[in-house]
């Protein structure tokens, strides 16, 4: 008899064959039943390097959809969202890697914890090796702030994420059960800038994000994934400021409240006006 699906992988991709590739030989890398996990990849209708007939060829099995709207990755997450059929719901960047006991540990806290609508791990950083070495010292501020605010909550908030740090997680990182997210959306209003972190904001609505204290993913920076440009700042400011002013009341608290303030600040600029 077969087993049902125990875990939709969704992946939005744009070209980048190699990585995707490798993010995919990270599924099949698990020590899972391999039979139980579906793979969905997204592709961009109007990007010009199409590759999912490709990923086809080197992965009989995956699930490839053409995403037919012009909304980004979050209108390719919404679009495998529709049609995944999985108990719990992972949503990979097609450059980053897991590890191969992510899905056993991760899903384990999530069958173990009936009030949570997912869970969020730490991860191993790397950058390639054409990414910006100021860009790189940039980021490290950052990513110590991600680490210390998951490992104060796992030891002061009852291991769960606490809602006003929202913006420190990555998608990538986490896994929701699909009860708690199926009938979520992708906002194409936060597209510039925000549109994963208003999806976790959704998903603690319906319940606890819960914390796994280990890196189980390997994530990517690469040159242009952050590109920046006058235009591109202000477009993001713009993004984060409409959502700072949608949070619900009880994400407006806290000193991670108004470090996500100064933060999205940072993207502020003389010319960004009204």
């Amino acid at each position: 008899m077969t087993q049902p699906i125990k875990v939709s992988v969704i992946i939005p991709v744009k070209g980048r064959l190699h990585y995707v590739k490798e993010a995919i030989n990270s599924i099949y890398s698990q020590d899972f039943d391999l039979d139980r996990i579906e793979i969905i990849v997204v592709e961009e209708k109007n990007y010009g390097d199409r590759i999912r007939d490709e990923l086809k060829q080197n992965f009989p099995k995956i699930i490839t959809i053409e995403n037919n709207d012009d909304e980004g990755p979050g209108g390719s997450r919404n679009t495998g969202l529709q049609v995944a059929k999985g108990k719990h719901i992972l949503f990979l960047d097609s450059d980053d890697q897991i590890r191969s006991n992510f899905l056993s540990k991760m899903i384990n806290i999530l069958e173990n914890d009936k009030s949570c609508s997912g869970a969020v791990c730490f991860s191993q950083s790397f950058f390639h090796t054409d990414f910006n070495f100021f860009e790189r010292i940039k980021l490290y501020p950052l990513m110590f702030i991600r680490d210390m605010s998951l490992v104060s909550a796992f030891l002061f908030n009852k291991r769960n994420l606490y809602k006003t740090s929202f913006y420190l997680c990555q998608i990538s990182h986490m896994l929701f059960k699909a009860d708690a997210v199926k009938t979520l959306k992708f906002n194409y209003s936060y597209r510039r800038g925000g549109e994963d972190w208003d999806f976790f904001i959704q998903a603690l609505s319906c319940g606890g994000i819960r914390i796994l204290p280990e890196r189980l993913l390997k994530f990517r920076y690469s040159p242009g994934s952050s590109t920046d440009t006058l235009l591109n700042r202000r477009l993001k400011w713009k993004s984060y400021a409409l959502l700072a002013n949608s949070l619900p009341l009880n994400f407006k608290q806290g000193i991670f409240y108004k470090l996500f303030l100064n933060y999205i600040n940072l993207f502020k600029t003389k010319n960004n006006g009204n």
